[in-house]
Formats: structure tokens, sequence, C-alpha cells
């Protein structure tokens, strides 16, 4: 007869608890060796695979019963045949178990089935082992066959939640994933009940296939996670989960602040740009302000000069004219018996006249903005000789008569008419060349 490990001494386990207290106390004890591997990594190990084996013989009522029997070396209604058929398929499951957890599939894939083989001669379908022949062959890539012995487990046992655990994981490879979380949640429903320990691990890998799977739900696989690890998760999926809701948190925050960030900047470059866009609104407008006044100034200028010219032109026209007739009058009334005095002094004052009003037209030209001061002061010049020359002239045309003095004063009178028009023709175009410099 093989030998029966006894869980319940080398775990230290009352046979007075029931199934849900026993895994309750198996959850503790894993926890606990967990924390002891670095310290005594070969003890650890040996304590953790007795648990593991151990979850599975206690996973539900039935399975129990079947090891205390199996313990007691008791069967009732069988033949010895039958119980020792009984006891190699009990080992062989344990030998599958402890090749499947070490990672060595293609072995616990030659023990499974051995322990399928007798069940069938048996004549029993135990939940346990067609449960743990799925999960055998799902690791060895046999999907068909691992949800044809996952179906006949769920049948055997409708209330054991580690069958649809096992058929979720089976549907996720395969890629459907509505199914897989169907099971899933039909497991958190029976363990909810009947097997509390597995609940928080269900709990997790639910929620890590609601929030990293398609279709996504991250509100509810946050609400799982929540549970999970509150419930002391071991697994780590709820963990994954939690951290993966931190994660994105932040990362939405961080993008707040980045969005707010630029969106603040890119207010700023568009207050800047407007008041660019100002600044150089009003400094066109004060350009062309300056412009208009600059035209209105230049338009009022030329009118003045234009103006001024005139009254040049007319003053200097003026100013030839009263010298020519007052000259050629004096010549021929100074022939006639009238007193030649008064011809005298009325020459005088119109030469003073003419040449007032011929220096006022010039300071009026030459005031704007005092651009014609050179041609003043050749006005002023050609005035002075020009009456140095025809005063005496006149005065002696005047006062002696054309007999006694025209020898004397005759080249005089010549050359102060001359001198008037040079003065005048000097003048104008003195005028012209620096209005046209304007």
């Amino acid at each position: 007869m093989p030998n029966i490990i006894n869980y319940y001494e080398e775990l230290k386990i009352s046979k007075s608890l029931d199934v849900n207290e026993i895994n309750q106390e198996l959850s503790k004890l894993e926890r606990t060796w967990r924390r002891r591997e670095l310290v005594s990594p070969d003890k650890s190990a040996k304590i953790i695979a007795l648990i593991i084996e151990a979850r599975e013989v206690f996973r539900t009522d039935a399975t129990r019963h079947n090891y205390d029997q199996l313990l007691q070396g008791e069967k009732p209604n069988q033949d010895s045949k039958a119980a020792s058929d009984q006891l190699q398929m009990e080992k062989y499951k344990n030998d599958t178990l402890s090749f499947f957890y070490s990672k060595q599939y293609d072995l616990s894939l030659i023990t499974i089935n051995k322990a399928l083989s007798l069940m069938t001669e048996l004549n029993i379908e135990d939940s346990a082992i067609l449960s743990l022949a799925a999960n055998v062959y799902r690791h060895n890539g046999d999907v068909p066959m691992a949800l044809d012995y996952i179906n006949r487990a769920i049948i055997a046992d409708t209330k054991d939640p580690m069958s649809y655990f096992i058929k979720a994981a089976i549907l996720g490879d395969s890629g459907n994933v509505v199914q897989k979380r169907n099971n899933l949640k039909i497991s958190i429903d029976i363990a909810d009940k009947n097997y509390l320990p597995i609940k928080k691990e269900i709990l997790g890998v639910y929620a890590r296939s609601l929030y990293f799977e398609y279709p996504q739900d991250k509100i509810r696989a946050e609400q799982y996670a929540r549970e999970a690890s509150k419930l002391g998760e071991t697994w780590g999926n709820a963990h994954d989960v939690l951290n993966a809701v931190k994660q994105a948190i932040e990362t939405a925050e961080r993008q707040r602040e980045n969005e707010a960030r630029q969106k603040a900047e890119q207010e700023q470059r568009e207050r800047e740009r407007q008041a660019q866009l100002e600044k150089k609104a009003q400094e066109e407008k004060r350009r062309q302000e300056e412009a208009k006044r600059q035209k209105a100034k230049e338009i009022e200028k030329n009118r003045k000069l234009d103006q001024a010219e005139r009254m040049c032109h007319v003053a200097g026209i003026m100013y030839i004219a009263v010298f020519v007739v007052t000259t050629v009058l004096l010549c021929i009334l100074a022939q006639k018996e009238i007193d030649r005095s008064l011809f005298a002094w009325f020459y005088v004052i119109s030469s003073f006249a003419t040449y007032t009003f011929y220096r006022y037209a010039r300071a009026l030209n030459g005031g704007n903005d005092n651009i014609l001061h050179p041609v003043e002061d050749a006005a002023s010049v050609f005035s002075v000789v020009c009456e140095l020359c025809m005063l005496p002239a006149s005065f002696g045309y005047a006062l002696l008569g054309p007999k006694g003095s025209m020898e004397l004063f005759e080249p005089i009178m010549i050359l102060g008419i001359i001198i008037v028009a040079i003065d005048t023709i000097v003048c104008w175009q003195i005028g012209k060349k620096h209005r046209q410099s304007f």
C-alpha cells in the first residue's frame, strides 16, 4: 500500500476543523513560510509544497472525506483491489501535483493519465483529478482535452470554485475573454459561500482581467482589486491592478498639469502677440498721423513759398519800373521850366516806397524757416549799390538839368539801371535754386 502523507500531522492541523477553517489555516501557514524563504529556503520549499498538496486534498468536503478514508485505510463497500486502486490513484494525483508545481508538465501529464486510467477502472468521476487533468493538459497546450476534463469536473462537483477558475484560465488561453469572466464570476459566487480562502485569489484574477484585457472595465476592476487586497490576496494580481490604477491617476494628473501649463503658455503667447499687434498698430497710426502732419506742413510751406515768390516777382518788376519811369520822367521834365526839386523829392519817396515793398517781399520769402536768408542778403547789397548809383544821377538831372551835368551823370545813371536789372535777375535765380532744394 503506498504511503499516504498525513497532512494533519505534517502541518499541525486539527481534524476538528471544517474545510473552510482548514483552508484559512493553510493560508496563514503559506504566508508565514513565504516570509521565511530567505532564511530557510529548503525547509520553506518543502512546507509550501505540502501546503499546495493539502489545498487539493481539503478543497471540498468530498475530497476531504476521500482523503480521511484513505488515511485510515478504509474504503466502505469496496473490495481490497478497489481500495488499493484508490490509494494508487491518490498517489498518482499527488505525484502529478508535485511535478506540476515544479513546472515539469511533461511528467505531470504521464502521472495524471495513470490516475485517470485508475479512475476509469473504478468507474468514478473524481472532480479533483479531473480538474487537475484539465490544468495539466492546458499547460501542455492541449486546449480541447483541457476543456473536456474541466467540464467533466464541473459536472461531477458543481460547487467546486476551482473547477470554474481553471475553466476560466483555459478559455482565456483561447482568447474567449467574455466566457473567461463569466466562469470567474461563477467561481467567486461559489467561493463566497463554500470556499472563502480561494475567493481573494479569484477576485484578484478577475480584477486583472477586467483591467488589462478587452473589453475593459477599469472601474469594476479597481473595486474587485481593492476587495481582494482587503482579504489578503497573495498572487499579486490585485497589487498589479492597484499599481496600474495609481500610475494611471498620476499620469492623468501629470497630463492635466501639462495641458494646463501648455494652455497658460499658449495664452501668454497670444497675449504677447496681441500686444505686439497693438503696438505695431499704434506705431503705424502715429506714423500715418506724422506723415499727414508733414504733408500738411509741406503743403503750407509750398503755398507760402509760392505766395512769397509771386510777391518777389511783383516787387522786383515794380522796383525796376519805378526807377525807369521816374528817371525817364525826370529827364523829360528837366527841360521844362518846373521846380526840379519837387521831382527830386518825388523820385526819392517813390524809390524808398518801392524799395521798402521789395524788402518786405524778400523778408517774407526768406522768413519761411530762414531758408532764403542768402537771397535777402544779396538783395540788400545790390539795393544799396543801386541807391548809391541812381540817386546822385537822378538828383543831378533834377537839380541841374541835362545840359550842365549830362556828361558827368549819364554814365552813373546807366550803371545804376544795369545794377538794378542784375540785382533782380540774380535774386530771382538764387530764390529759384533754394526753392528746388526743398
